[in-house]
């Protein structure tokens, strides 16, 4: 049974047997079974608990701590691109405050740098004496 067997709907006892079918059949600690496990969490919106039952009985002794795991490392996920997105906002206020309207490319520079570009561009910002100045720093990723 593969992972596009899981049912949507049905009791609670189906979905939880399709999903104990799906999880005994994938192979242990690699790749492939951590994916359909994300997969299993974010596209098809299986309930946490349900997720660690199913992956404790079709995996004893690791099923439930590989599904607390990957949902840390989602939460983790989250947080540091809720961190990225508010100091990119922060960014873009600061100098379109300082400096005027910010060219598109300085917008797009701003959406698509990483956390520790932002941070370093951020820092550039509250003393630049230019928007080039403030963008100028050099990655820190």
């Amino acid at each position: 049974m593969g992972i596009s067997s899981v049912p949507c709907h049905g009791s609670e006892a189906e979905r939880l047997a399709a999903l104990e079918e799906v999880l005994a059949g994938l192979p242990d600690g690699s790749e492939y079974e951590r994916q359909v496990l994300v997969d299993i969490l974010n596209v098809w919106k299986v309930a946490v608990p349900t997720l660690r039952t199913a992956a404790g009985r079709a995996k004893p002794g690791r099923g439930e701590r590989i599904v607390g795991e990957i949902v840390q490392e989602l939460l983790d996920r989250g947080k540091s691109e809720g961190k990225a997105e508010s100091l990119a906002d922060a960014l873009m206020k600061l100098p379109k405050h300082r400096f005027g309207t910010l060219p598109g490319r300085v917008r797009r520079q701003v959406t698509e740098a990483s956390l520790g570009q932002l941070d370093v561009w951020f820092t550039a910002a509250l003393s630049a004496q230019s928007l080039e100045e403030g963008l100028e720093s050099p990655a820190s990723d």
